[in-house]
């Protein structure tokens, strides 16, 4: 109250059609106080929020899409080597098994003359004298001797004359070759009464070949190995 007349606030006017005023700063001058924004510039000004657009998340799903397919094929090759390696270590024990048990048996063992040995072939047979012969042969697809017969062909050795086999090497380990040569091919032993000379002054050798494979399921992951020794008997009958 002013006096006897009540004070009244002069009323604002009414914005005109299509324009919104600025609200006004608090606590500061602003000199654009007093320009007003139309409606269409206040919603552009809400709607250019900042963000990504639809080209940006393109190129960033492609990229995230050729990292994940690195990632994959390292990941794919470090198995794959892995398992190259497991395998590998298998078809080497194997060899490694397979050369040793024969060269003792060359050594220890006198060739079996009692077999004509004319060339390679891919059975060996050792035999004392008065004993039984000892065999170490190349077993065919499908034999029940090998572990798993309906995959590989496996080494057999029968200590019986031929009787009864067992398998020398191991499960999905494959023989691709076992070739055996002997020399000399008769008997050093033998003395030729009508030459009046012994059939051959040679100790007896043996030369054997071996190649092995591991048939893993994977054909890229399959490892072959292969070796070729020579052992010299170490009995003397004479």
């Amino acid at each position: 109250m002013i006096g006897d007349r009540e004070y009244r606030p002069a009323s604002r006017a009414a914005p005109a059609s299509g324009v919104v005023p600025r609200p006004r700063s608090l606590g500061r001058s602003d000199p654009f106080d007093s320009a007003p924004l139309r409606s269409g510039q206040a919603v552009r000004r809400a709607t250019c929020a900042p963000g990504y657009t639809v080209l940006e998340l393109l190129v960033v799903m492609l990229l995230f899409a050729i990292t994940i397919t690195i990632l994959s094929q390292t990941y794919l090759s470090f198995i794959r080597l892995s398992h190259k390696t497991s395998y590998s270590a298998a078809v080497q024990q194997d060899m490694r098994y397979v050369t040793e048990y024969t060269a003792r048996l060359i050594r220890n063992t006198p060739v079996d003359y009692s077999v004509t040995w004319s060339g390679a072939t891919s059975t060996l047979s050792l035999k004392p004298e008065g004993g039984v012969a000892t065999k170490i042969k190349l077993a065919d697809y499908n034999d029940p001797v090998c572990l798993d017969y309906s995959n590989v062909r496996c080494l057999a050795v029968s200590t019986d004359g031929g009787s009864t086999w067992a398998p020398l090497t191991s499960r999905n380990v494959n023989v691709d070759d076992f070739k055996v040569l002997v020399w000399p091919t008769v008997s050093p032993f033998v003395y030729d009464y009508g030459a009046g000379s012994y059939q051959s002054d040679r100790q007896p050798v043996v030369t054997f070949y071996l190649k092995l494979t591991y048939m893993a399921s994977n054909v890229n992951e399959r490892v072959t190995n292969d070796v070729q020794t020579t052992i010299s008997s170490r009995v003397y009958a004479r």
